[in-house]
């Protein structure tokens, strides 16, 4: 909601505007007159190309939980912002969430699962 009002703030009503193309870098209002927009209007129509590396194994999540994250991601506002974030990502279609309890099954996590225009963004929980 303070998102929304503040983007309303700055840029009227194109801020709560539908947007028809599908993507995350589509640019809106004084972004269009810059340089690259016309690079970032056709990513958001055909995708952005991105190398996102190999998918991770189980050893290296579980590497990754045990170190666990950044000490400015343990405030409870940032946790907050991160849950919010991670659940519209995914409304969105951008990204899945999956319950830690999912490696009982062995299987690596897979970032083949989107296409270029919707890469996946796992967040575990």
């Amino acid at each position: 909601a303070a998102r929304k009002r503040l983007a309303t703030e700055i840029m009227g009503e194109a801020a709560t505007k539908p947007v028809k193309i599908r993507g995350l870098v589509c640019p809106r209002w004084r972004a269009e007159e810059h340089p690259a927009a016309h690079l970032l209007r056709e990513y958001a129509e055909t995708g952005c190309p991105v190398d996102v590396g190999e998918d991770w194994t189980l050893e290296q999540l579980e590497a990754a939980v045990e170190k666990g994250p950044h000490v400015s991601a343990l405030e409870d506002d940032a946790i907050d912002q991160i849950q919010v974030e991670a659940r519209e990502k995914e409304t969105q279609g951008f990204a899945r969430i999956y319950k830690w309890a999912w490696r009982s099954n062995g299987k690596p996590l897979s970032r083949g699962m989107g296409s270029a225009k919707t890469p996946p963004t796992p967040t575990m929980t």
